[in-house]
């Protein structure tokens, strides 16, 4: 077996000799400037056709700010959030929930109509999702918004539906003051489209 003799050429190590002076291995190809070929085609200094060169692209700036003005951010902390929007939500639930134990011909609604007490009951709570949103887990102000709009709408044909039907008693005004005070506050609450 032969083995071939080291190109002619500067000593390894040597100024426009190969990088590192250190003796290629047969067959590997060299780094630099340093071709083992003569007439071999080397890449030209610098950047590669068509590769930017500057700052590389990103937002528009300002696009990272916080709020627009009218809209409001989730804490970061994940906590309740509280505005003068939240007190028709907060309270949205006593009036419903006093019409609703309220006793005609010795019956509660809890008795008389349980499912539709129920329903009435969930969604009177589902509309405090602005406010607590953040603590069960809703992420941003539009998905808690949506959650209380649509427990909101749930009131509403509640409301519709069996309400009505009492609007004029006492039992019926706490329904329709617990629908109103709950779109009331709803409409005002962060995350609105």
């Amino acid at each position: 077996m032969t083995t071939s003799a080291p190109p002619p050429g500067p000593p390894y190590g040597a100024p426009g000799g190969p990088p590192g002076g250190v003796r290629p291995s047969p067959g590997a190809r060299p780094q630099g400037g340093w071709s083992p070929l003569p007439g071999a085609h080397q890449p030209p200094p610098g950047p590669m056709p068509g590769a930017q060169t500057g700052p590389m692209p990103g937002p528009p700036p300002g696009s990272m700010q916080g709020p627009h003005p009218g809209q409001h951010a989730a804490p970061a902390g994940g906590g309740l959030q509280f505005g003068p929007w939240a007190l028709p939500l907060l309270i949205a639930p006593i009036p419903l929930i006093l019409a609703l134990a309220i006793r005609v011909a010795k019956q509660d609604e809890y008795q008389h109509n349980l499912a539709w007490a129920l329903f009435a009951t969930a969604c009177v709570i589902g509309v405090l999702a602005p406010v607590f949103g953040p603590v069960v887990g809703l992420r941003s102000a539009q998905q808690a918004w949506m959650a209380g709009a649509i427990a909101a709408g749930g009131l509403v044909a509640f409301w519709l539906l069996i309400g009505l039907g009492y609007v004029d008693s006492n039992r019926g005004f706490g329904y329709t003051a617990a629908t109103l005070l709950a779109c009331l506050g709803l409409y005002f609450a962060p995350g609105r489209p």
